[in-house]
């Protein structure tokens, strides 16, 4: 009957490796180890007869049946290929080589080394918790206004803030009303609006204050299957004192300013209002973010994270467990998000996956930390705790660590794709702050940061309920941009640095490091060492 049981298990994890497009060695490997093909077999199994995942590790340590630590961090670290699938250090895209996994594994020498003094004690506390007693969806109009109109306020200071001092050295531009007739080059700040015909045109249309003052648009050519159809755009000015109007925007004059569009996007334009009724734009504008918060150093050692995100089932998550916790290359905290736990929020129960993932955690000095998977409502919130050390925290989450005081934030909402659905690109030429940017995964993850809120699009995706009160309490950057931006998408994993406002003129402009570590059902994790400043020391999408 045991015998059978391995078969069956042995069969199973066949089966899940082949669908992910691991190699037939690999699975040999991984198969080897008896714990983990018991794992797979009794973690399952949610009753409470379950064996931990540390009794498991244990056992096959005593009884020698596992291989070495530092073998099994290697086969993960290399995967099918032989190297990381990308990879980010110093600040600049590199190639790889065979020799990238012994690269990262001296790098990670003060976590695994046996000189104990160069190891520090992290701890993470979140920025921002979801009150208990939050009634979620239950949102009075005034109320999402407000939380639009917040965010529309930080990002209207930082555009007036670069508008004053202009990179290009010349003199900056007045700012002008959307019915105001200039003859003179001027500048137009706003939102994006949804399209005419869409469900939310009419939010976008309608009065921020006491007084309203609806305007109507009728259906023109920026309207085709709900999308965005440049050169037409129109714009939304929010005032405070005379509420919203909507001014028609002409893009066909960006010929020298390349942009890139979606709707709830705050930017700022630059032309010509010769009618008062139709603004000729010659460039458009986005907000820079500011750099992220200078640190004082406690001393030489770096952060180490391990990143991934789900859906994930017993399998990929217990070899997650072994490479990252298990390991010579033990990481300072271990993020988890995406689908994987179970919620049962009548009773409190705490998934028995989770509790033995905490212990194993704790076992081995990983800080774990467990991000709300998907629910009926964003943001969501968080997982009843299990104990053992494990920090559960809502989605999306800011999170501060200590001793250092980075600041991280992640999310397990699709935000990526769901931008690429919305955006529109056009023009030509262009800098960074005008749009203009080849790079389209990278343009796509600033609209994060340069938006500050982890998800910009307004209104949201039709598959995301969003509580736009909850929204603009939980999901704003504002000021303090993060050192690490982490957001899982289903599109291919990827690194970027973005970059921030320079701290002063001439000086380096410091960077926030987005990651995307893809999906852990399909073999994909990430880890990332900050320095002891916040800035990127080394970043890498890794395969199991």
């Amino acid at each position: 009957e045991d015998a059978l049981q391995s078969m069956e298990a042995t069969t199973e994890m066949e089966s899940l490796f082949n669908l992910y497009g691991f190699e037939a060695a690999d699975c040999t490997n991984l198969l080897d180890d008896k714990d983990l093909l018991d794992y797979t077999a009794t973690v399952a199994d949610t009753s409470a007869n379950a064996k931990p995942l540390a009794e498991i590790e244990a056992a096959a340590d005593a009884s020698g049946s596992t291989r070495s630590k530092s073998g099994s961090a290697s086969a993960a670290a290399t995967g099918p290929s032989g190297g990381p699938l990308v990879r980010l250090s110093g600040g600049t895209a590199a190639g790889v080589d065979e020799n990238a996994a012994a690269d990262w594994r001296r790098c990670t020498d003060r976590v695994t080394g046996s000189d104990s003094s160069a190891e520090v004690e992290v701890s993470l506390r979140p920025v921002h918790r979801l009150p208990p007693d939050s009634r979620y969806m239950f949102q009075r109009y005034g109320d999402c206004l407000a939380a639009v109109d917040a965010q529309f306020d930080i990002l209207r200071r930082r555009l007036l803030a670069q508008l004053s001092a202009p990179a290009d050295g010349g003199a900056s531009l007045p700012v002008t009303a959307p019915d105001e007739v200039s003859h003179e080059p001027c500048v137009l700040i706003g939102r994006v609006a949804p399209p005419p015909g869409a469900a939310a045109a009419a939010a976008a249309a309608t009065s921020t204050s006491g007084t309203s003052a609806t305007v109507t648009a009728t259906a023109g050519p920026s309207e085709v299957d709900g999308r965005l159809a440049p050169p037409a755009l129109l714009l939304e000015c929010p005032a405070a004192s005379s509420g919203s109007s909507i001014v028609n925007v002409d893009l066909s004059g960006c010929e020298q300013s390349r942009y890139s569009l979606f709707p709830g996007q705050v930017v700022a334009v630059r032309g010509s209002n010769p009618t008062g009724r139709l603004f000729l734009a010659e460039a458009v504008l986005t907000p820079t973010a500011p750099p992220p918060r200078q640190l004082s150093p406690p001393g030489p050692p770096c952060l180490d994270l391990a990143v991934a995100s789900g859906p994930f089932d017993a399998a990929s998550l217990s070899a997650l467990l072994r490479v990252c916790a298990g390991g010579r290359e033990r990481p300072h905290a271990l993020l988890l998000s995406g689908t994987g736990w179970r919620r049962a929020p009548l009773f409190g129960r705490v998934d028995p996956a989770l509790e033995s993932a905490a212990k194993f955690c704790q076992q081995r000095g990983v800080q774990l930390v467990v991000q709300a998977p998907p629910g009926p409502v964003y943001p969501t919130p968080e997982l009843p705790c299990p104990g053992h050390g494990a920090l559960c925290v809502p989605d999306p989450a800011q999170l501060i660590v200590q001793p250092w005081g980075h600041r991280l934030a992640f999310t397990g909402v699709d935000s990526v794709a769901h931008l690429a659905a919305e955006e529109v690109s056009g023009g030509g030429g262009g800098g960074a702050t005008e749009g203009g940017s080849g790079d389209r995964l990278g343009r796509l993850a600033g609209h994060l940061l340069s938006q500050c809120s982890m998800y910009p699009l307004l209104p949201s995706h039709d598959s995301l309920p969003l509580d736009y009160p909850l929204w603009g309490r939980h999901c704003l950057l504002g000021d303090d941009t993060p050192h690490l931006l982490i957001a899982a998408s289903q599109v291919k994993p990827f690194i970027k640095l973005l970059p921030t406002a320079a701290v002063e003129q001439g000086s380096q402009t410091p960077c926030c490091c987005f990651v995307n570590p893809g999906r852990l059902s399909r073999g994909t994790y990430g880890r990332v060492r900050l320095g002891p400043d916040g800035q990127l020391v080394e970043a890498e999408v890794l395969r199991l």
